[in-house]
């Protein structure tokens, strides 16, 4: 198999958990802000109420479901022999995690900026829970630079198609 290939597999496997968890809280429409519908000193919301305690939970709980599956897939098909990382359910736990915190610090950085729920920030909107899984997962185990990179060229386009289609699907009020 192609080495280029062969990479993009192992950094797509890896951060999975990270990639599934971060849409969920738009599926579980939580009603519970995270920020308490509080201000900061700036009047604008601190977060915004649509991070919710039970998106966060359900989208962290979602990528150790995820680490799971794949856990049972790697010890199945011996998928180490393609060089993908051993995942767990402890290890999805922590790229969900990851995921929605770099998602919330987007949200802050947005509301810091003036920038409204449901509306773009280029850049930011594609990439914080990608930054938030690698910050959070890094205390736990080494993360090869490779996969950052592939992360970063992959994820904006895989980002604007996941959001195209949940507004279609009427899940999301946007396309972006």
């Amino acid at each position: 198999m192609n080495t280029l290939i062969l990479l993009i597999i192992q950094a797509m496997w890896f951060i999975l958990p990270a990639y599934i968890a971060n849409p969920t809280p738009v599926l579980l429409k939580g009603t519970h802000p995270i920020d308490l519908g509080k201000k900061f000193r700036d009047g604008n919301p601190i977060l915004g109420k649509g991070k919710t305690w039970e998106g966060l939970l359900g989208g962290t709980i979602t990528g150790g479901l995820i680490g799971l599956i794949q856990g049972q897939l790697w010890h199945t098909y011996s998928l180490e022999i393609y060089g993908l990382t051993e995942m767990t359910m402890g290890l999805g736990i922590v790229l969900g995690f990851g995921a929605l915190f770099g998602d919330l610090l987007g949200s802050f950085i947005k509301r810091r900026y003036n920038v409204k729920r449901g509306e773009q920030f280029p850049i930011l909107d594609q990439l914080d829970f990608i930054i938030g899984a690698y910050f959070i997962t890094s205390f736990v185990i080494d993360i090869k630079f490779d996969w950052i990179l592939i992360w970063v060229i992959v994820t904006p386009a895989i980002h604007k198609t996941a959001n195209y289609i949940a507004y279609k699907l009427k899940l999301k009020d946007v396309p972006w």
